[in-house]
Parts: C-alpha cells; structure tokens; sequence
C-alpha cells in the first residue's frame, strides 16, 4: 500500500512539474482506475488545469468516445460543482479525493434544456474530476472503493 502510494505520489508531482515547466495545459494524460488493486478502465484524458479551460470543460463538445474523458486538476481539495451548461450529450461526473479515492459520482448527468442550469456538487471535497460518457461509471462498475492513476 506504501508503495502505490509513492507511485501516486511521483505521479502527480510528475504532473505539476510538466504543467510548471509550461506544457499545455490542453495535453492529453492516461488515467487509469483500479478497483482492489486489479485495473478496471484506461482512458485518455484531456487534462484541463486553470480555470480559463475548467470553465470551459466539455462545452459546445458533440461527442465523447468511450475511451475518451476530460481531467480536471485543481489546487485544492474543496466540494465541487459542476453544470451542463451548453453540453451536446450526458456524462458521468467522477470526483476525486486528493488520496485519488473515488468520493463520489453523477451518473448519467443530461445537459442543461433549460435556465438557469442546476449544479452537480461532489458529496465530499475532490481535488481531481473526471468527466466521461454516460454510462461508464456502470459498464466498468467504478464506484467508491475505486482508485486512480494519472499516467503519462
């Protein structure tokens, strides 16, 4: 268990040192989720880390392949909430403790018909979000007592 968590823990730091260091903070990062420490789902993710693109998020977007998502990095841990304001299509909203423990999930999230748009607040603080097709929470079964790993 000392040992994922260094591995973690090198990751992430591995991120903030590249988005430091001036990459984009559009770049694509894999993300992987375990559950008791057997890997469920890999997916490539747009990783969107100021607040100028999680504003943005998957706005005006059409669609979201399967193996597709978006990463929200944020300074912080803190309650999250999220909007579909301006979406194409649903998603499942899965929010992330700073210990990369899934604290909480929207399944199937529609976009916004109507104003003003509704909130989807994370049960408990997150640090990170992930943003992918509706329906994916329950096809590869992620749940709370699942895990992630950011990948290069």
């Amino acid at each position: 268990m000392k040992n994922k968590f260094i591995l973690f823990s090198l990751l992430i730091g591995s991120l903030f040192f590249l988005s430091a260091c001036g990459q984009s903070s559009n770049s694509k990062q894999k993300v992987i989720f375990y559950k008791d420490d057997h890997k469920v789902v890999t997916i490539q993710t747009e990783v969107v880390d100021t607040p100028e693109k999680q504003t943005q998020g998957l706005m005006y977007r059409q669609e979201l392949k399967d193996d597709e998502g978006m990463l929200f990095v944020f300074e912080n841990t803190d309650i999250r909430s999220f909007w579909m304001k301006n979406m194409n299509f649903s998603i499942d909203i899965i929010y992330i403790d700073e210990n990369f423990k899934v604290v909480s999930i929207i399944k199937e999230a529609p976009p916004c018909t109507h104003k003003p748009c509704g909130s989807y607040n994370s049960l408990q603080p997150a640090q990170y979000v992930v943003e992918v097709p509706a329906g994916f929470s329950d096809r590869y079964k992620i749940d709370n007592q699942s895990t992630f790993i950011k990948i290069k």
